[in-house]
């Protein structure tokens, strides 16, 4: 026998995904279908079916602490049905749960809250005699904590079986933020085998030596919450051994896929059309294609589409992304619609930089910057420094503050590439218009 635990990330009940076609909703396809509602009781049928001993939750169940009542009654109808199938829940708040889980507590007794108040707690799941793991858990006791949980955590008496951590919080994040902020060594230095973790939407293992990871969503409520989201389904051997894998249980997926639109047929607006129209439906198979194989309980599958490369008319192509009958179009595969949610269009312009930067007009002046930026060099260091500070200043995000240099700078390189050849391919077409007139 194998002691079996279901670990559940951000759960969010009480939203719904946003954004979604028409033709959804012609194919009998709600929003309300594809929420995590629906997640949960996948998860909850999932648990009954498969024999799991355990459920465990690591925080924001809920989408905000004001999600008192339809969301609340679906939770915990959810936790009733599982615990009197003879399954333990167990949980930590994150913060969107300081309302919730602790009323959840005391309304179904079986569901363990560990480590309410902010006071770490340990509980042990022991279905079969011999078969033991120990969950050790901390929750949030207010909507905000600016210091590091783990500052409280004391020496643990060794054990022979797996001890798990679990909790909420923002892995080196800032010590002045609001989301409990953890240091990467922290983890690694803490008294347990492994760290299950709550806080952000998109899976993510640690790269730290001890295993570590965010489990991210239950089911993707974002463009940028790709790939298969689900529990994490984690099997404890006789011997001790960890098998963890991901249940593919979320009705809504999310992908993203790469389409080159170089050397697209630019001779006539219907061409071009046409032709981008065949490159976008053969990316949305292409994605049916990748996830067929892990689809699990999705039923709809919104894809972001990205264009790359240059092209003689990125014009044309820009123009064209802005036409409503494109973002309508969708691919089936198994039954299962893959509709376009967002076309991010990244092409460029081909341009000759060596030759536009000949001269002292605006477009030559513009083309030896560009030149400068691909070929690195002080020039290049000083334009990236002058952007940087710009953007810092007008962004006031502190996600863009929290980057290495190294990334920072590479954003901000492509950054001015991209706007730089754009502005470049309109000043062209400008002097263009003005030699016409002119010849007139």
């Amino acid at each position: 026998m194998s002691l079996r635990l279901l670990f559940v990330g951000e759960m969010r009940l009480g939203s719904r995904p946003t954004g979604l076609p028409r033709h959804l909703a012609e194919r009998n396809i709600q929003a309300k279908e594809l929420s995590p509602t629906v997640a949960w009781r996948n998860v909850q049928n999932w648990a009954l079916e498969n024999g799991v001993d355990a459920v465990v939750l690591t925080g924001d169940v809920v989408e905000s602490p004001e999600d008192r009542f339809e969301a609340f009654a679906h939770l915990a109808h959810g936790v009733r049905r599982l615990v009197r199938a003879g399954i333990r829940v167990v949980g930590v708040a994150g913060e969107n749960d300081v309302v919730a889980l602790p009323l959840l507590a005391d309304r179904v007794p079986d569901f363990r809250l560990l480590g309410r108040g902010g006071n770490w707690e340990t509980e042990t799941i022991e279905p079969r005699p011999g078969e033991k793991v120990e969950l050790v858990g901390w929750s949030f006791p207010s909507r905000q904590v600016g210091s590091n949980p783990l500052e409280s955590l004391g020496a643990l008496p060794d054990v022979d079986h797996p001890r798990f951590g679990l909790l909420h919080c923002d892995v080196d994040g800032k010590e002045s933020g609001r989301c409990a902020p953890v240091p990467a060594q922290a983890l690694q230095g803490a008294p347990v085998d492994a760290w299950f973790l709550g806080h952000k939407p998109q899976p993510e293992v640690l790269g730290i030596a001890k295993p570590a990871r965010y489990l991210g969503s239950l089911t993707g409520l974002d463009p940028a919450e790709t790939g298969a989201h689900g529990p994490l389904l984690v099997t404890v051997g006789s011997t001790g051994e960890v098998v963890a894998e991901t249940i593919a249980l979320s009705p809504m997926r999310w992908e993203a896929e790469t389409v080159s639109v170089a050397g697209i047929d630019t001779s006539t607006n219907y061409a071009a059309e046409q032709d981008l129209k065949g490159r976008l439906l053969a990316a949305l198979h292409r994605v049916g294609e990748r996830t067929a194989p892990e689809m699990g309980e999705a039923r709809a599958v919104g894809c972001t589409l990205i264009l790359t490369g240059e092209i003689a008319s990125s014009r044309a192509v820009r123009s064209l992304v802005r036409d409503p009958q494109l973002m309508g179009l969708y691919e089936e595969w198994d039954g299962v619609p893959f509709f376009i949610r967002r076309i991010d269009d990244r092409s460029t312009p081909e341009l000759d930089l060596v030759d536009l930067a000949q001269g002292a007009d605006p477009p030559a002046l513009l083309a030896r910057r560009l030149l400068a930026l691909k070929q690195g060099g002080r020039a290049s260091d000083e334009l990236l420094a002058m952007a940087d500070l710009n953007l810092e200043t007008v962004s006031g995000d502190p996600l863009w503050s929290g980057l290495q240099a190294s990334q920072r700078a590479f954003e901000t390189r492509e950054l001015l590439l991209r706007a730089g050849t754009l502005a470049l391919e309109e000043l062209l077409v400008q002097r263009a218009t003005i030699e016409k007139e002119t010849i007139r």
